[in-house]
């Protein structure tokens, strides 16, 4: 916690290069929101629930996807048997329709801390039950607590050796967002994150065993943990952010807390490699650990957190005074059971602002000397609360001034170099509101075919460019390409179909078939959207059709080829959704609205329509016009020969 200015030790050479590209943003200031507790985005209509499920839920990925499609948002899960997550009215008997034998407990209801629990769900209990406890009414017999904080000059951020330079190639990461790979674990804290929290315990065969930690001190690890990750969730806010806990003790030959920090190599790389990972140095080993959890949790991020036992040591902090300290950007933090002074109370505040670091916050209070000028993140974010003089901010009670949790607050710069700023205020941070493009292939007319247009093209996501001055900077992203629509001489837009079959990847190749087309000549005009809800620029082709010598399809002019049930924009919904089709004849239709029990909820179109693109908007309103609940319904069109239904989930 007590970190100075960023820097690197013996053990980890580097000089930040500046960043080549440069990202011109507004700041968007960030409210302060109260420590703890459910993000104010989701707290009506609702409340937070522990899950448990003896034999295990489901692996974390479809545990969060399970919550979403309820319409909750998964907080913590805790692989393979626990989660908290916010859930909407009613949304707790839908999951445990899902999972029978599935235990849940409201807010303020808790099982007993039993050992009989398995350890993650032991985990969760012990967060669930300690969790409303306020800040003064916690106490321990810590023997390091009221200890004087020591600003002890050795303690710093450091930055990761990186043997190949700045520039070079990533290896490319088999978990993660597009674009991410093997070093980049935590480059803007938005997504899915996987926390490992590990807290070593000596055998005695190298060091002398001179800690050991009971079950009251490993709970006290798991609360405070996820107390820490509980307040950035209530900074997110709306902003998507979860994280996938696993807590364990791993075993080491050495006796962490009596070495100092240039020596953590020893016992980190043998806990790592009892865990499996014996390949490279010890940043490689934990890079290889926390790719394989983001794999396996299907998370976007990992961050790995060693907690030493400091409890028997004179002043809980290791042999040359750190007790603190993060890697830039991650693969790893360390922080001792107690904190030199801060104590194990305070332990959420610690982990808090060195969470931050891991995600590029750099510190702001005086003595770590980091100027107002400096930028990190990767949206290349200013210090610009830096307690130096002269600086644009000065909020004393700012996280990355090492303050307790009780009073913190996240400012505008340190949100900005988390990757939290929103220039247009619409919700979406910069990094998440950006738009994909589709490009048409030339036109080849298609032999034996003058009266049709088959057109064929690429959709790509276009991802913000990374600014930030650590690391390899490579471009990342969160969306994919979502729709593709296609029109003629500025008629409606009607889907294109996605050649591989689904909409899921940043790139996508495409194709759609006209409506039987007059001879002359035509433009046809595409566009693509995004998961984010934006379309890009239109692209164009002009189709010209010389037919004069053949006689026109039997349907006549203008008829597209086929029925066909369309996307609905946007999908996942919050307030309403567009849902999109085309008739390849004149009929009567019926476009309605089911729960995925298939009881009707909602009739928008019964009645002729004529030929060509169509779309209905659903407001979320049943046939009464009650607001429906969240969770995920069927759109449904029958034709005479035609019956389809896709899935549209409705997120309140």
């Amino acid at each position: 916690m007590k970190a100075h200015s960023v820097s690197t030790s013996d053990t980890a050479p580097f000089s930040p290069i500046p960043a080549i590209v440069s990202v011109i943003l507004i700041v968007a200031a960030f409210a302060a929101l109260p420590p703890g507790g459910v993000p104010a985005a989701v707290g009506g209509g609702g409340s937070s629930w522990l899950l448990i499920l003896e034999g295990g839920l489901a692996d974390a990925g479809a545990t969060r996807d399970a919550i979403r499609e309820a319409g909750g948002r998964p907080l913590h899960v805790f692989p393979p048997d626990a989660a908290v997550a916010w859930l909407p009215d009613g949304a707790a008997d839908a999951l445990g329709a899902r999972w029978p034998g599935l235990a849940t407990y409201a807010e303020g209801d808790a099982p007993p801390l039993s050992d009989a629990l398995a350890p993650a769900a032991r985990c969760a209990v012990a967060y669930w039950a300690a969790r409303d406890e306020a800040p003064e009414a916690k106490s321990s017999d810590d023997p390091h607590a009221g200890a004087p904080h020591a600003a002890d000059p050795a303690d710093h951020v450091f930055v990761r050796p990186m043997p190949a330079g700045k520039g070079a190639p990533t290896p490319a990461a088999s978990g993660g967002p597009p674009g991410a790979g093997f070093w980049d674990l935590s480059e803007f804290m938005l997504g899915d994150v996987s926390v490992s929290i590990l807290a070593p315990e000596s055998d005695g065969s190298v060091d002398p065993s001179t800690e050991n930690w009971t079950v009251a001190r490993y709970d006290k690890v798991a609360t405070e943990a996820i107390a820490a990750l509980d307040w950035w969730l209530a900074r997110a806010g709306s902003l998507p952010l979860s994280f996938t806990v696993r807590i364990a003790q791993p075993a080491t030959a050495y006796e962490p807390i009596v070495h100092p920090q240039s020596e953590e190599g020893i016992w980190i790389g043998d806990v790592m490699e009892g865990l499996g990972h014996s390949t490279g140095d010890y940043f490689e080993r934990v890079a290889n650990y926390s790719n394989a959890l983001r794999d396996t949790d299907g998370t976007d991020w990992a961050v790995c957190v060693f907690v030493a036992d400091s409890w028997n040591d004179a002043d809980g902090r290791f042999a040359d005074g750190f007790f603190g300290y993060a890697y830039l950007g991650g693969p790893f933090l360390v922080m001792t059971y107690d904190n030199n002074g801060w104590s194990a109370d305070n332990m959420d505040a610690v982990l808090a602002h060195e969470m931050g670091h891991s995600f590029y916050a750099l510190d702001e209070y005086a003595s770590a000397g980091v100027a107002c000028t400096e930028r990190a993140g990767y949206l290349n974010a200013e210090n610009g609360n830096s307690a130096l003089p002269g600086c644009p901010k000065n909020v004393t009670t700012c996280i990355m001034r090492s303050v307790v949790l009780s009073t913190a607050v996240a400012d505008s710069f340190t949100t900005g170099q988390i990757g939290w700023w929103d220039a247009d205020a619409d919700g979406l941070p910069n990094i998440l509101d950006t738009s994909a493009d589709a490009t048409l292939d030339p036109y080849t007319p298609t032999p034996g075919d003058p009266y049709h247009a088959t057109l064929t093209g690429v959709a790509d996501e276009n991802p913000l460019p990374n600014g930030n001055p650590y690391g390899y900077a490579p471009t990342i992203t969160m969306n994919t390409v979502t729709l593709v629509e296609w029109r003629v001489d500025g008629g409606a837009w009607g889907p294109a179909s996605p050649v591989d079959g689904a909409w899921d990847e940043i790139q996508e190749d495409f194709t759609f078939t006209t409506g039987t087309l007059s001879s002359g000549s035509h433009l046809v005009e595409t566009r693509a959207m995004n998961t984010a809800g934006n379309y890009g620029p239109l692209d164009s082709e002009t189709v010209v059709i010389d037919a004069t010598s053949v006689e026109p399809p039997a349907g006549g002019l203008g008829g597209p080829l086929a029925t066909r049930l369309g996307v609905a924009v946007p999908n996942p919904a919050r307030a309403e959704s567009e849902i999109f089709w085309t008739l390849g004849a004149a009929t009567e239709v019926s476009l309605t609205i089911h729960d995925t029990s298939g009881r009707r909820v909602r009739s928008l179109v019964s009645g002729a329509l004529g030929v060509g693109a169509h779309s209905a908007v659903w407001d979320g309103r049943d046939d009464q016009g009650r607001a429906v609940a969240s969770g995920v319904y069927l759109y449904r069109l029958v034709t005479k020969d035609h019956d389809d239904s896709k899935r549209l989930s409705l997120v309140r």
